[in-house]
């Protein structure tokens, strides 16, 4: 066999082998989607945590009207609005509701999500009153229970590639002064 014949088949199996390589680890990226798809837009229910407001008229859709107001706060240049979705959750024990919206930012003209958050607003005689915001820094909630938000940052393991951080770090918030604070 002549060296261009060599040298040309050598070239053909490196070809296949980057190409195989850059499937192989961008299946990683088509795992870590699907399970961000199934998490972003869907908190995990507990037993105070529901889709309808039991305490006053307001609705998700109010809380919605009144986030879009502001909305313009949180995005960026580079970061636009994705997902948000609305729980009522007692959290100061009280016994009214408060409204809680979670929003994801994304990447403007692109679906990669950069960045996540929270506010929470007190339901006074059916009206919405600002309490707080909290960056969740790209975290997913997983569930409220017991006035507790159960989250998930996901973070880069060593020979992850770029797109697909795979280790979860599960973290926990409670309401207590007024704030938002990490529970151990």
């Amino acid at each position: 066999m002549t060296f261009m014949k060599k040298q040309n088949r050598i070239v053909k199996l490196l070809f296949f082998f980057l190409i195989g390589l850059f499937f192989f680890s961008c299946s990683k990226k088509e795992e870590q989607k699907k399970d961000i798809d199934r998490n972003i837009d869907t908190v995990g229910s507990g037993a105070d945590s529901i889709y309808v407001n039991k305490t006053s008229k307001v609705t998700s859709t109010d809380v919605r009207k009144k986030f879009n107001e502001v909305k313009k706060k949180y995005e960026s240049e580079l970061d636009v609005i994705g997902n948000t979705e609305v729980r009522f959750v007692d959290f100061n024990n009280d016994g009214i509701e408060e409204a809680l919206l979670y929003y994801t930012l994304v990447a403007k003209g692109g679906n990669a999500m950069t960045g996540s958050g929270i506010l929470l607003y007190k339901i006074a005689d059916n009206r919405l009153e600002y309490i707080l915001d909290y960056n969740l820094d790209g975290a997913v909630i997983k569930s409220i229970k017991d006035g507790q938000l159960n989250c998930v940052k996901y973070e880069y393991a060593s020979g992850d590639p770029n797109c697909c951080p795979s280790k979860k770090k599960p973290f926990k918030l409670k309401f207590e002064n007024s704030k938002f604070n990490f529970i151990p």
